[in-house]
């Protein structure tokens, strides 16, 4: 059984102002049955709703309010962690793949998320300016009734065996907030951009094992408080028109990157110690941590040429970035910190628009 539904109003208050209501269900039972219970998990679970409020006093400034939330519910997409592929489980259990022989514990998802994201545009007689502010909040929290069992398990061959656990509990609440600063102008002879990113994302994270897969006469609680991933960045980028066919690019950009875990202890308690991701009465066995810091300038040129309205013939070569991290469920000295990612990527490519804009043809080769 499957039901969706989605709905907008325009609402136009002013000459220069105007609301917007936008929002959408969806619901299907789970695709695969458990035998053991009544859960069916994979199933679709979910409202949302989205509310625009826009303000524009004059040609020049303009102002946009974007306010969303969903939830999901349900069972959730959880799977099996004991290494079973469904095929390979069907085939040994000579069960269908959607009907498991044992996975006792019901699943649940409860996931709610809310953004607000305010967008500024400002024209000026020497550049345009526009500043995105947005903040994001993110709750969840999923139990996956993990135990399947049976030969073609990694390590879950037998419903006795000591490595089942069931369920593991994930929950996390998370909080990013980010703004980024344009300066811009655009004239026949020249395009520029230029700004300024700020990003940081702070989450908690904990994962509750009942029980441990290392101990099973213990209940076991990963937690990882504090966790900060924050980028900031300078950019931007130059198109000169060098004559009505010949465009020359031209862009430059400094990102800096760090991720930091301060404390995130491994807790282990007697069975029922641990509520609402709280474990009372446990012991710390082990702690982790990590910490990394990265910083490049990638840059980018390129040559467009157009042959006529209709034909582009374009080229490029640039670098590009991506931060590095480090193991965080790991002690020292097995969580090193891992480099970043960098590649030079060299692009060629031709546009075609045929037939009165009928036909299109787009040829590219990248390295």
């Amino acid at each position: 059984h499957a039901f969706s539904t989605s709905g907008a109003l325009n609402m136009p208050i002013s000459d220069t102002f105007g609301m917007r209501f936008a929002a959408a269900a969806e619901r299907h039972e789970g695709y695969i049955y458990l035998k053991t219970n009544t859960s069916r998990f994979d199933d679709r679970n979910f409202i949302g709703g989205r509310v625009h409020l826009f303000w524009k006093p004059s040609n020049e400034f303009s102002a946009l309010l974007t306010y969303s939330t969903i939830h999901n519910g349900g069972a959730g997409s959880a799977g099996a962690g004991t290494g079973a592929p469904l095929g390979l489980y069907a085939t040994q259990q000579k069960i269908t793949p959607y009907a498991y022989a044992a996975m006792p514990g019901p699943m649940s998802l409860d996931e709610t998320d809310e953004s607000t994201t305010l967008t500024l545009d400002w024209s000026l007689p020497v550049f345009d300016i526009t500043n995105i502010s947005s903040v994001r909040f993110d709750n969840w929290q999923q139990s996956d009734g993990e135990t399947i069992y049976g030969p073609g398990a990694t390590y879950c061959q037998t419903v006795t065996a000591n490595n089942c656990f069931n369920p593991i509990i994930n929950q996390s609440n998370d909080r990013q907030v980010s703004n980024e600063l344009r300066l811009s102008k655009s004239t026949q002879a020249l395009q520029w951009i230029a700004g300024l990113y700020y990003l940081k994302y702070d989450a908690h994270l904990s994962q509750a094992y009942e029980p441990s897969p290392n101990k099973p006469t213990q209940w076991e609680l990963l937690d990882e408080p504090g966790y900060v991933d924050e980028s900031k960045a300078v950019y931007g980028q130059v198109t000169w028109n060098v004559t009505r066919k010949l465009a020359l690019v031209g862009g430059l950009r400094h990102q800096w990157d760090m991720e930091s875990l301060p404390w995130s202890p491994a807790y282990y308690g007697p069975i029922g110690s641990i509520v609402q991701q709280t474990c009372y009465g446990c012991t710390i066995t082990n702690i982790y941590s990590g910490y990394g810091s990265w910083g490049k300038a990638t840059w980018r040129a390129g040559v467009n040429y157009n042959f006529n309205s209709n034909s582009l013939l374009y080229a490029s070569v640039a670098t590009g970035y991506q931060q590095g991290g480090f193991g965080a469920k790991a002690e020292e000295p097995f969580n090193p910190v891992y480099g970043p990612e960098n590649l030079t990527n060299y692009e060629v490519g031709w546009k075609n628009q045929l037939r009165n804009h009928r036909a299109q043809i787009n040829v590219d080769a990248f390295y």
